[in-house]
């Protein structure tokens, strides 16, 4: 299970923690983001120190229906005791775990300033 509080702005806050080649670990934290439909998004500063290797240049649908080009990194994170190979979309200045990094999860958030959050791996 993996535990959260949402923020006095109301973003679902969770720990997460990145892992590169090396096996060298930073930890984050990062904002649930149910409106995007990937996996992971990433400052390019993490992305650069974490040093994850650029797969591929994609497009991708804004939240205004427009589209932007977005550089697509290969990355892992650790998630469920293990360490999880998954794309990593490069944007914005704050981490987005997506819908795909939640998939077959249950997320449950108790939507008020210092509320929890859950992320349980459904069995």
């Amino acid at each position: 299970m993996i535990s959260g509080t949402v923020t006095t702005t109301f973003d679902a806050l969770v720990p997460l923690t990145l892992v590169n080649e090396d096996g060298i670990q930073r930890d984050i934290d990062a904002v649930i983001d149910t409106g995007f439909s990937g996996w992971l998004s990433l400052p390019l500063d993490l992305i650069d120190e974490m040093e994850f290797s650029w797969r591929h240049l994609a497009w991708v649908i804004l939240a205004d229906d427009s589209e932007a080009p977005c550089d697509v990194y290969d990355g892992a994170v650790f998630w469920n005791e293990n360490t999880r190979r998954i794309p990593v979309d490069c944007g914005g200045q704050t981490p987005l775990i997506g819908m795909r990094l939640l998939e077959n999860h249950m997320l449950q958030v108790m939507v008020t300033p210092n509320g929890s959050v859950t992320i349980d791996a459904m069995k």
